[in-house]
């Protein structure tokens, strides 16, 4: 379904700003471990 997914190019910046935040890093554990 709707599951976190960014385009290559925004990866980096998208892992950046979403691990940076405890709520969403613990949601996308496998994005930031």
């Amino acid at each position: 379904a709707a599951k976190f997914k960014a385009p290559a190019l925004m990866e980096l910046t998208v892992r950046e700003g979403c691990c940076s935040d405890p709520r969403c890093s613990g949601k996308h554990q496998d994005l930031c471990s």
